[in-house]
């Protein structure tokens, strides 16, 4: 894993931020690096919603949910039903079916106790309602680090929006790249964890 540091202690998330497709994707980066420093962690008391107005329709806000053993969304992007067919605000990750919630719940906790961004380049099948097929679109997601009080990180604020098409990515490419119908990672090209057994923020 590299950390490289610069005057301000942020240029270990450069290149993250430039393999990030969407201008959207890396204006968000540019953002959270810039507020949240070396230690890559946003504090929420540290902006509010004005701050967010660039990206809002795509952005969630999970954070772990001790009552309900499991990472919760607080804010689900108001876009983001438009594409996946349902808004998950206030439901857990067991929204999702087991597999795909198992993958999330690695991902978050990845970001939770190694306070590290991360990226999601996926295949989505876009929906209307809950069934009928529109096609598909490759979304980008970045989660980054989110502390809310004085502990460590306990959640994470995620932006999600499609790869424009000129970027030349669609569900073709991005199967021939990887081979896969996804592509994800870390901020400090660390291993993506896998974590069983894992029951939230350390």
């Amino acid at each position: 894993m590299t950390r490289a540091t610069d005057i301000d202690g942020t240029s270990w998330l450069e290149g993250f931020r430039d393999r990030l497709l969407a201008p959207a994707a890396r204006d968000f980066a540019r953002w959270a690096a810039s507020l949240s420093g070396a230690g890559a962690v946003l504090d929420r008391d540290r902006f509010g919603p004005e701050d967010l107005m660039a990206w809002l329709g795509n952005i969630t806000i999970i954070r772990w949910d001790a009552a309900a053993g499991d990472y919760s969304y607080r804010l689900f992007g108001s876009h983001l039903p438009e594409v996946l067919g349902r808004d998950l605000t206030g439901q857990t990750l067991a929204a999702w079916p087991p597999k795909l919630a198992s993958i999330k719940r690695d991902r978050l906790h990845t970001v939770v106790s190694r306070r590290v961004p991360l990226c999601a380049q996926t295949v989505a099948l876009r929906l209307d309602g809950t069934a009928a097929k529109r096609g598909y679109a490759v979304l980008e997601q970045v989660m980054w680090p989110l502390r809310h009080g004085s502990d460590g990180p306990d959640g994470v604020l995620d932006l999600t929006v499609p790869v424009p098409e000129e970027t030349g990515v669609n569900a073709r490419t991005l199967q021939e790249q990887t081979g896969r119908l996804n592509r994800w990672f870390a901020a400090d090209d660390g291993p993506l964890d896998s974590h069983p057994g894992a029951t939230g923020p350390a």
